[in-house]
């Protein structure tokens, strides 16, 4: 970025000051923390440039060639027209990252987008923050779907680059109040397995038996158990407040240590037996939300105990409607996943919602 604001002054034409009227406020600290891209730690403003020229180009560029790629950009242009282009596409991402500057749904997008380390959409973010707040919310809602999916589903994340810079290059070239449909439509299309956007039957059949605690990060598993939570208050109409407290701790319902106080399905080999169970309390049917010290106090605890600990001391819907349920074993689990799986479709609308048509 150095070199990038030595150009622009060498080569601005205006008669004011090039520093002040074409970088603007870019040499602010903000634009100067170091931030992670990979495993590297850059400057943020040499990070967004390396995006914004990708998102520009509709093409990957190396850090190695930041500068000269905006040379290359300058060449058929003014860098006065380059620069004007530029502060603002920043100066939205900017806006968009400082928390006071973000609407709700912005809000609940950019968190869950930082659990995921999605900053591989960066390209086509920035084209999205310069559409009308509705608009943006919309698409913002479709990308988000495709990612949670693909994440839940462990679908590779390989070709994601790719895929964004092609959604860049459309999006660039569509009216600003039609990107949300570009989104919807250009994730739709796509057929490649890398970039197939799971459908609700993909999500169901993965979750009856994935031990997702074993596979995703806690912070990404914990986010898709919030999304659960909520659409089950939404569901059920009975909670005007559908903001879930963050910082929870999963829990599972039938514990990991298993064999002091949960008897064996009877009936079956008592090896192959072990060998389910121990898979099926990391599914998500054995999960849930708790409070860090409730989750202490139930350890290893028999499901009588657990149930009422859960009871009485949680708000959490994912807890309340465990009152009806006598005994916990695998078919329950087996049960929950699939409606879990249903409240997750509900929350992440697929590509056969009729929501984005």
């Amino acid at each position: 970025s150095d070199l990038i604001k030595n150009f622009v002054i060498a080569h601005y034409t205006g008669a004011s000051n090039a520093e002040e009227g074409l970088w603007g406020n870019l040499d602010d600290q903000w634009w100067r923390e170091e931030v992670s891209q990979g495993r590297l730690y850059r400057p943020r403003l040499d990070m967004l440039f390396n995006h914004w020229l990708a998102m520009r180009n509709g093409d990957e560029v190396s850090p190695s060639r930041v500068f000269t790629t905006f040379q290359d950009n300058a060449a058929p242009t003014s860098v006065e027209v380059l620069m004007s282009e530029a502060r603002r596409d920043l100066g939205n991402y900017r806006r968009f990252e400082i928390k006071e500057n973000r609407s709700p749904e912005e809000e609940m997008f950019h968190y869950r987008l930082s659990v995921m380390q999605a900053s591989v959409i960066t390209p086509a973010l920035l084209v999205l923050l310069a559409a009308e707040h509705d608009t943006r919310i919309r698409a913002f809602e479709v990308l988000e779907s495709f990612l949670v999916r693909r994440m839940v589903c462990r679908k590779t994340t390989k070709d994601y680059n790719r895929l964004v810079l092609e959604l860049a290059v459309q999006l660039r070239e569509s009216s600003p109040n039609q990107v949300d449909r570009v989104v919807v439509d250009f994730l739709r299309g796509q057929q490649a397995d890398s970039r197939l956007w799971p459908t609700d039957a993909d999500l169901t059949d993965d979750l009856a038996t994935s031990p997702v605690y074993s596979l995703l990060t806690r912070g990404r598993l914990r986010l898709v158990l919030e999304g659960v939570e909520r659409q089950s208050r939404l569901r059920s109409g009975k909670s005007d407040d559908l903001s879930v407290p963050l910082g929870l701790t999963i829990e599972h319902l039938m514990p990991i240590s298993w064999e002091a106080n949960w008897p064996a399905q009877s009936g079956i080999d008592p090896e192959e037996g072990k060998r389910h169970r121990n898979r099926m309390v990391h599914t998500i049917g054995n999960l849930t939300l708790v409070s860090g010290r409730l989750n202490a106090a139930m350890s290893n605890a028999g499901w009588e105990v657990k149930r009422g600990e859960l009871l009485k001391h949680s708000q959490m819907s994912l807890n309340s409607e465990l009152s009806g349920q006598g005994s916990w074993d695998e078919d329950t689990i087996h049960a929950r996943s699939r409606r879990m799986a249903q409240l997750i479709a509900e929350c992440w609308p697929g590509p056969n919602s009729a929501k984005w048509d």
